[in-house]
């Protein structure tokens, strides 16, 4: 229960830093001084000391040392610098490098997850708390243009919308066939299990996913472009990005392409599936610069892939 309580705290501060009133509440609150700054970031040490005492997790002093020191080191660099000159700095690179280490690796420094474990599926707490700490430095401590964190769909964007999607199914569904990661598999959920779960999907895999790779990744190398064009280099190389964090997925019985290097597993198999419906994420990023669109495209995607095609069952494994 517990756990429950923690995720959805997690998920509702991450939609709430989308809304514009209290979104700028939290920008005038940030004005207050470095100090309150830096209280907005650390003080996301708490739920993950909850999870880590709640599961008895090992090595407690030390794992709490290594997130505080992780949590730290992105708001400390942002209050020793400063404000950013340009559209984007080497400070948002390194931040973003640390938000998106936890999805690849885990725990900083590789010490023992801690975990919220919500209708049995472990998920480590701090991936959700690094989406929460990376929302509040570029939409509230530091803000970066071309983020475009929001929930409204505009007409382009609705119209873009079908063709983005084409592209991710064009790219993904033959390599999905050829290695057996699409077949008619039908779970029988219900329309409201459907419901509930696209939901899910949305705000806890598509949203903090494309904020990273397309809002914060995508957006660095584009920088102060316009969204006239698609400049398709762009969109390749966040999208290489993305497909490299798949790798670390831990493959499933009949998974193809699994290679192993020093030890470690690479899912080489699911990264050119991620790579392949990601361009068309990439390219609604493209068009707009806003998250909406390729948020919406990544959830959909991931719906009908575990309702309906799910043939290896990967999503059941995650």
């Amino acid at each position: 229960m517990l756990d429950t309580i923690i995720l959805f705290v997690l998920i509702g501060v991450t939609v709430a830093l989308g809304i514009k009133p209290i979104n700028a509440w939290l920008r005038r609150l940030a004005g207050a001084g470095a100090l309150m700054r830096l209280l907005m970031v650390v003080i996301w040490i708490i739920p993950y000391s909850v999870v880590v005492w709640e599961h008895g997790v090992g090595l407690k002093g030390v794992c709490l040392a290594s997130v505080l020191l992780y949590l730290l080191l992105p708001i400390a660099l942002i209050l020793a610098v400063g404000r950013r000159r340009g559209w984007s700095d080497w400070v948002d690179v390194v931040t973003v490098c640390l938000l998106i280490y936890p999805f690849i690796w885990g725990e900083p420094f590789g010490l023992p997850p801690g975990e919220l474990v919500v209708a049995d599926n472990a998920i480590p707490v701090i991936r959700p708390i690094s989406v929460v700490v990376g929302l509040l430095i570029f939409t509230v401590i530091r803000p970066i243009k071309g983020l475009g964190y929001t929930y409204l769909l505009r007409t382009d964007e609705l119209m873009d919308l079908p063709l983005g999607l084409g592209i991710s199914a064009l790219a993904a569904i033959p390599i999905g066939l050829v290695m057996g990661f699409i077949g008619w598999a039908p779970t029988g959920s219900d329309p409201v299990e459907v419901l509930v779960l696209a939901i899910f999907i949305y705000l806890t895999v598509a949203l903090p996913e494309e904020v990273l790779y397309r809002g914060l990744v995508q957006n660095i190398l584009l920088g102060a472009r316009k969204p006239s064009k698609v400049r398709w280099g762009y969109v390749v190389a966040a999208d290489l990005v993305y497909a490299a964090v798949h790798l670390g997925i831990p493959p499933v019985p009949g998974t193809p392409l699994v290679v192993s290097a020093f030890g470690v597993s690479l899912n080489v198999g699911f990264a050119l599936m991620a790579f392949a419906v990601g361009l068309g994420y990439g390219w609604l990023y493209a068009r707009s610069r806003r998250v909406m669109a390729p948020s919406v495209a990544h959830a959909l995607v991931d719906l009908v892939w575990f309702v309906l095609l799910d043939n290896l069952g990967v999503f059941s494994a995650l």
